[in-house]
């Protein structure tokens, strides 16, 4: 071919996504195994049915960063029942926005074109889990050495940690894959069956489809959301969760409301049945007429599994109360919501010292969720840079860094809700000159934060938008699109479209 005349460093390549951050832990790169990751995914995408991998499939083990990414999108595929063949994963990666992220489809063809079936792929997934485990370990053992060196370590507690983390890493206790023995049938459904078992999904649908496809409500996750004050957190929570205990029976939740009241909780979910405002419904100010029907969502509330924990606590407190509540209910999917941490009494033990608060905090709500597989809902603030008045120009869109505390509450959490309310931010409002403000005042922006990268304020393929009216306790998923710019970028724009430029009506 002519291109082989030309010397090999002027011979332009297509481009593929670049590795993660190599890392080096003692002068040596991290176990990884890249050709396998690519002729996993490639055989995957080439199967015409569900490969035997598929019960024990996990996105996490695949070193690439794109290959993660791709692999989500196979797997949220096959829980859907959904063929997850080249050209279903791409368009999947499209809506989410993550097709770039992945490499674009071309990459995605390239896993194609290197296998030419899914025969080994068991061999291959299993070496591709043992270079995950080797580097978990590397992890695990690098974080005790560290934490051995720090004289305020607790060291019991932190060989309790390692212990369960080395655990969790033990495939023996995991589903292992033999094609001699169990037929792809059969695996399927035995992972089929030990979910109905547990009485839990491994994934539950909320009622606004473009949340669902960027937020995973499932056990054994942790989600932080965060926002500023009275930006409507926990008004949101309160929609969440009713919403799923309307549309599941095995759902248990433990709430505890260190901010707002018990009482306010339940008041939230009966103020968006009845129209009625929050504080009409204390005060008994609304027509008497209404009395039958705000009973019948009483009522309806009444056989709801909800326990408020109306106190302050300290965290260790609060993992005893939630471990007593999940040994009673071992066959529920059990939700722990914390609102909102900076008001835990451990706080005054902390005085001089809050990023140890902070940190001490984050690692036992891990424990908590490692050892109860439970959903676990944070509710937190931003700092007060986040409202300073150079961010306009953004519209306070926020960064993963105007999170209260220190790293472990970007780390420790498996997602983080950012919410952004424009009608909070007077100075944007005064800055707003279109005609209709009242959709400027309703929207409700929910950025997803591991989606994006911190400085990249323009970024949407991680942004929820909604129309809400906090009065009423309403969310409304909207899309935004332009059909002829495609999706637009920028905080201001978005303002823009659903003021002047959309039809889109608050309610």
């Amino acid at each position: 071919m002519i291109m082989d005349k030309f010397p090999k460093h002027f011979q332009k390549k297509p481009q593929k996504p670049g590795l993660n951050e190599v890392i080096f832990e003692h002068g040596k790169i991290s176990p990884q195994a890249i050709e396998l990751e690519e002729g996993v995914l490639g055989a995957l995408l080439i199967s015409e049915r569900d490969s035997s991998i598929m019960p024990i499939f996990e996105p996490k083990i695949f070193y690439k960063k794109a290959h993660q990414i791709i692999a989500t999108g196979i797997l949220e595929l096959h829980l859907e029942d959904v063929p997850y063949d080249m050209l279903m994963v791409v368009e999947r990666l499209r809506f989410k926005g993550e097709l770039d992220m992945a490499g674009g489809p071309y990459f995605i063809t390239t896993l194609v074109n290197k296998v030419s079936s899914d025969a080994n792929i068991a061999f291959w997934y299993k070496i591709v889990q043992q270079k995950f485990i080797s580097r978990e370990i590397i992890r695990i053992g690098s974080e005790m050495i560290r934490l051995a060196y720090d004289d305020c370590t607790d060291i019991f507690e932190m060989l309790d940690d390692a212990r369960e983390q080395l655990e969790a890493l033990d495939l023996s206790k995991h589903e292992k894959i033999s094609q001699n023995n169990m037929s792809i049938t059969s695996m399927v459904l035995k992972s089929m069956t030990k979910v109905a078992d547990r009485g839990k999904s491994l994934f539950y649908r909320t009622r606004w489809a473009n949340f669902d496809s960027r937020v995973i409500t499932g056990p054994n996750k942790i989600i932080l959301l965060a926002g500023g004050a009275k930006m409507g957190k926990t008004k949101f929570v309160a929609m969440w969760i009713s919403g799923l205990l309307e549309d599941y029976a095995e759902i248990s939740v433990c709430w505890i409301t260190l901010e707002d009241s018990a009482s306010d909780c339940v008041t939230h979910y009966l103020s968006s049945k009845v129209f009625i405002k929050g504080k009409d419904l204390k005060k008994k100010n609304f027509n008497p007429n209404l009395m039958p029907i705000l009973n019948e969502h009483l009522d309806r509330w009444s056989k709801f599994d909800v326990e408020f924990i109306d106190q302050s606590l300290k965290i260790r407190k609060i993992a005893g109360i939630f471990k007593t509540f999940c040994d009673k209910r071992p066959d529920r999917f059990n939700i722990l919501v914390i609102d909102n941490i900076l008001s835990l009494d451990d706080r005054s033990d902390y005085k001089h010292d809050l990023n140890s608060f902070y940190d001490d905090v984050m690692n036992e709500i891990l424990r908590i969720r490692q050892s109860s597989k439970a959903l676990i809902l944070v509710v937190h603030h931003f700092n007060d840079a986040q409202q300073n008045k150079d961010n306009l120009k953004d519209g306070y869109r926020p960064r993963l860094t105007d999170i209260k505390g220190t790293e472990s509450f970007r780390r420790v959490p498996n997602q983080v809700l950012m919410i952004n309310t424009p009608a909070k931010q007077k100075d944007l409002l005064a800055e707003y000159k279109g005609e209709r403000k009242e959709n400027l005042k309703s929207l409700y922006i929910i950025d997803v934060g591991a989606s994006r990268e911190d400085n990249n304020l323009d970024a949407d393929d991680g942004v929820i938008h909604m129309l809400a009216s906090l009065d009423y306790n309403v969310f409304k998923e909207v899309d935004y699109y332009d059909p002829e710019k495609g999706v637009k970028k920028g905080a201001m724009e978005t303002f823009e479209h659903y003021t002047s430029d959309s039809n889109e009506q608050p309610f």
